[in-house]
């Protein structure tokens, strides 16, 4: 069975760009934090262009302080104008003060004034008017006065008052416009705020979306890949050996689903192996003419071969399942904890005649010898059970201590029996076999 375990195979495999799972995680990470910065560069420009809009706020807030006290120097000027016109001559020096203060006033609103439509000329033209009413008071009309020509003084009061009637007009003229500029800044800020706001709310919700949907994308198609193998692990546990995985990609899921094929054909062989391997030693154990019952490590008959149904006069499937055979004499020490006891076991330094004291074995307590790393036997130093199994089973000593032989006689005829425990490579007893 094959099962699909496709790759990614977009635009970026085809340019020859080969990302593992790892890769592709970084990529989407760099993705969703580049969106993310975008929308701090966003928020970062808007911040800035607030700023700049508040400075110019500020500035048109400053110019219409400056264009009222304008406004005022002109008032307090206009009634010292009429008192000097009325020959109050000696308010000349205040009047001087005032032009003084509204020239002082023209030029500190010009730097403020730059984005009124039309201020600066308004203010050119004001400090042409204060200009002229300058040399009006400090040349004609003090000239006029040191002489004491009285039609020219009052030629003079009369085109001052002029100006300052025309600067007054400029002036009313400069503060609506100032105020108009203010209220269309304020209106066009308060607009741009929510603008602001709105664009880098919906950048966030975009950045946010486009993140999780890439997430979700990516999880999904690996997902996907993932569960191809977690089938291929499954049908290869229910016994489908011809389980394999289309693979494609180079990541580490297509890396792992090699490894996957690689351990499938193994065990395929494997199991193909150990079939041909039952297959035999069923052949052998039913063609054997010495009767066989086996055991597992529970006391219950696994199998019994056509010889021992026949000396038992029962069938295999009667016999599988169950701890009896019917004969007395098997069934007692098949049952039994340990099948040689104690009292009943030799010494094997006494059966051998060792004289070897450094054996592990010898003069020891644990008469099963077999289990017994190191043992002196044969005329050499042994090994583990799994590396001396061969060798012990064919001493003497493990055939007195390790097994059991019974007669019995059945249908007129007498048998034997030898019980003998079936051990693992460690020498842990895993069941019992029964030869007739």
């Amino acid at each position: 069975m094959i099962i699909q375990n496709r790759g990614n195979t977009g635009k970026l495999w085809k340019r020859g760009l080969r990302l593992g799972i790892s890769g592709k995680v970084t990529l989407l990470v760099t993705v969703v934090i580049m969106l993310f910065l975008a929308v701090a560069v966003i928020g970062y420009t808007t911040s800035r262009e607030i700023s700049a809009r508040m400075q110019k706020s500020r500035k048109l807030i400053d110019a219409g302080g400056k264009v009222t006290a304008i406004k005022a120097v002109e008032q307090e000027q206009q009634k010292l104008l009429s008192e000097l016109s009325a020959g109050g001559v000696s308010r000349i020096d205040e009047v001087r003060d005032t032009v003084s203060r509204q020239r002082e006033l023209i030029n500190q609103t010009r730097e403020d004034i730059d984005s009124v439509s039309g201020g600066v000329a308004i203010l050119e033209r004001m400090r042409g008017v204060t200009g002229r009413m300058g040399v009006l008071v400090e040349d004609d009309i003090t000239a006029a006065l040191a002489t004491g020509d009285a039609v020219t003084l009052t030629r003079l009061s009369r085109e001052l008052d002029d100006l300052n009637r025309q600067l007054d007009s400029q002036v009313n003229e400069l503060d609506g416009m100032v105020k108009q500029s203010v209220v269309q800044w304020e209106s066009g800020y308060d607009r741009f705020i929510s603008a602001s706001a709105m664009i880098q709310s919906a950048a966030t919700v975009v950045a946010t979306l486009l993140a999780i949907a890439l997430g979700l994308f990516y999880a999904r198609r690996l997902r996907k890949r993932l569960k191809s193998v977690s089938q291929g692990v499954s049908s290869l546990a229910s016994g489908d050996m011809d389980t394999r995985i289309a693979v494609s990609g180079d990541d580490e899921v297509s890396e792992l689903g090699v490894a996957f094929n690689s351990m499938a054909a193994a065990m395929a062989t494997i199991t193909r192996r150990l079939e041909q391997e039952r297959n035999q030693i069923r052949s052998i154990h039913q063609g054997i003419t010495d009767g066989i019952v086996v055991y597992d490590d529970k006391g219950k008959i696994i199998s019994a071969n056509p010889a021992a149904e026949a000396a038992m006069g029962m069938l295999e499937r009667d016999l599988r399942g169950g701890a009896a055979t019917g004969i007395n004499e098997i069934d007692e020490i098949a049952g039994l904890g340990q099948l040689v006891t104690r009292d009943r076991m030799v010494r094997c330094w006494e059966e051998k005649a060792c004289t070897h004291p450094d054996c592990p074995s010898f003069k020891s307590s644990d008469l099963q010898c077999w289990l017994q790393c190191g043992t002196y036997c044969y005329n050499e130093i042994q090994g583990t059970f799994k590396q001396k199994r061969d060798a012990c089973e064919r001493c003497e000593v493990y055939v007195r201590n390790g097994l059991r032989k019974v007669e019995f006689e059945k249908g007129g005829r007498t048998f034997t029996a030898t019980i003998s425990p079936i051990l693992n490579d460690l020498g842990h007893e895993e069941g019992r076999m029964v030869v007739l």
